[in-house]
């Protein structure tokens, strides 16, 4: 009888241990396969509006989870569709985001920026600035690591003297 009473013990513990890894495996498969998506600013050009013709446009992208590094992680490798531009992705930079204290993040471009003139420069600076307002209201931008060069591509020229 004790017999009978262990196997049977054995069998439920299996079929249960088997349930679970079947559970298992199937979330894993799927939520491997699934891919998120987060919100991004690119640029559609609008030749019929003065300027430089920019509209800045949130725009879904997929992205490994929804956190503000990943996402920056994701946009320098992003190709929108036709009449979208992404101006960050233009460019052979590195984005690093540190979440200084809770909702307070600082993004910094790491990397030689090659911006055409002002209107790239906006074009970039505002993409930027309008993906990670998406996401915090609270962040300080910087350009290998100094917020007054980040500041300097307001200017024409793209730099301080």
């Amino acid at each position: 009888m004790k017999n009978w009473i262990s196997i049977a013990v054995v069998i439920f513990l299996s079929a249960v241990a088997l349930s679970i890894i079947e559970d298992f495996s199937e979330n894993g498969n799927s939520n491997t396969n699934e891919v998120e998506s987060s919100k991004v600013v690119v640029v559609k050009i609008d030749d019929s509006i003065g300027g430089c013709g920019y509209i800045f446009e949130e725009y879904e992208i997929p992205v490994v989870s929804n956190r503000l590094k990943s996402v920056f992680s994701a946009l320098p490798n992003f190709e929108p569709r036709d009449g979208y531009e992404n101006p960050v992705g233009e460019q052979d930079i590195e984005i690093a985001v540190k979440e200084e204290k809770r909702g307070f993040f600082v993004v910094n471009i790491i990397g030689d920026l090659k911006l055409g003139g002002l209107c790239d420069s906006d074009a970039f600076r505002e993409q930027m600035e309008r993906t990670v307002e998406i996401y915090s209201g609270d962040y300080e931008m910087q350009l290998n690591g100094s917020s007054d060069e980040y500041e300097c591509m307001r200017l024409i020229t793209g730099g301080c003297s």
